[in-house]
């Protein structure tokens, strides 16, 4: 079987309002995955990364004369995305052209009524999008893959039954494709965090899944925590560490300290290797279950930075969002992390629908009477 060539490309371009980048780990993932499962070459192109024009982004996928085009996007991003498929149809005319992360996730059917794609993937992408692959490769249709949505060759538009497979043991998916990126570009970009420029640094996922239940937060790798163990955490560090020289990681997990067992298992591991190195976790810590020793552990492994969403002050809006946070265990939290010499910031929202005036003052109080240095309201 001839290797399919397969350009993947993180979609947009910062703007004013969000002009935080970080590395396209999720095509990074997929290229690793797929590479393992079929013979397959890989290009991977960061858009909005690199903030990079659309004639660049076009030129630049010719030359490589791929046979599947992948996009990725935030919402915000569509319209760059939607631009690239329509240049894609032109420039690429026999590629394959498909869609996947959160705008995918988000729009179903519609994103193939907004955009001249063959295929969208929603959710976590590896084991459909590698079927995808496979389909193309052997000629056959895309009518046993769960829980995709696909155009057919007269246009009509199909979704499969099911949902997306999830890889259960995420030790099972490749370490990700770094090779296919310039990882010392991000050291040079406005990163995740309130730092504006840290040379050495890049970012990990150590595990997926949340199962908390905020209903503003997105559901792309299910309710299921899924951790990689701690094993292969530090062996992802110590490669990233020893050959390109990184010592400053963002762990971008929805809840690291999910299980205090595993978070004591790095800490020693990455102790035993006396690799001298700093993290910060910009995605947020879940604060109410942090406790004393966790905060310790995450001090002993480097920690320097965590924010720490709060979202709203109120109880009543806690409940409603979904989200249920003990908010006195929260402030305590805030006060072991700060004792501890961990730059805190706060996540707060202003704004829900029928939030009060008395709730917008609940939760601005909350966040003055915490031990945060400093808060981003949303």
């Amino acid at each position: 079987m001839k290797p399919l060539r397969v350009t993947l490309i993180n979609a947009g371009q910062p703007s004013f309002t969000s002009p935080a980048v970080s590395p396209p780990l999720g095509l990074l993932y997929l290229a690793a995955y797929a590479r393992r499962h079929l013979p397959s070459t890989f290009q991977i192109i960061d858009q909005r990364g690199l903030d990079l024009s659309l004639e660049t982004v076009v030129k630049n996928t010719r030359a490589f004369s791929p046979d599947v085009i992948g996009l990725r996007c935030l919402t915000a991003n569509a319209g760059m995305a939607r631009k690239l498929a329509e240049a894609f149809r032109i420039e690429c005319p026999n590629a394959v052209l498909l869609a996947g992360g959160p705008h995918a996730s988000a729009m179903g059917a519609r994103i193939l009524e907004d955009m001249p794609i063959h295929a969208a993937v929603p959710g976590e992408g590896e084991i459909a999008f590698t079927k995808i692959l496979q389909a193309v490769a052997s000629r056959s249709d895309l009518t046993e893959i769960p829980g995709i949505w696909w155009q057919n060759n007269s246009g009509q538009i199909h979704h499969n039954p099911g949902t997306p497979e999830y890889v259960e043991n995420v030790d099972d998916i490749p370490i990700p494709a770094y090779e296919l990126i310039d990882l010392y570009a991000y050291g040079k970009r406005r990163n995740m965090t309130m730092l504006p420029i840290r040379p050495k640094y890049f970012s990990i996922f150590t595990s997926r899944g949340c199962p908390y239940r905020c209903n503003y937060c997105h559901s792309i790798f299910g309710k299921k925590f899924r951790p990689h163990s701690a094993e292969r955490v530090v062996e992802e560090i110590e490669l990233l560490h020893k050959k390109y020289g990184i010592n400053d990681f963002d762990i971008l997990d929805d809840i690291f300290n999910m299980n205090k067992e595993r978070v004591f298992k790095i800490t020693e591991l990455l102790k035993n290797k006396n690799l001298n190195l700093r993290f910060a976790f910009p995605n947020a810590v879940r604060t109410d279950i942090l406790t004393e020793d966790v905060v310790d552990a995450l001090v002993e492994m480097g920690t320097y930075m965590s924010a720490f969403a709060l979202e709203t002050g109120s109880p009543r809006l806690q409940k409603i969002i979904g989200k249920n946070l003990d908010i006195e265990r929260y402030l305590e939290g805030v006060r072991l992390a700060a004792k501890k010499r961990i730059f805190t910031y706060g996540f707060a929202m202003l704004g829900f629908p029928g939030e009060t005036e008395e709730e917008m003052r609940m939760t601005i109080d909350t966040i003055c009477q915490s031990d945060l240095h400093a808060v981003l309201f949303f």
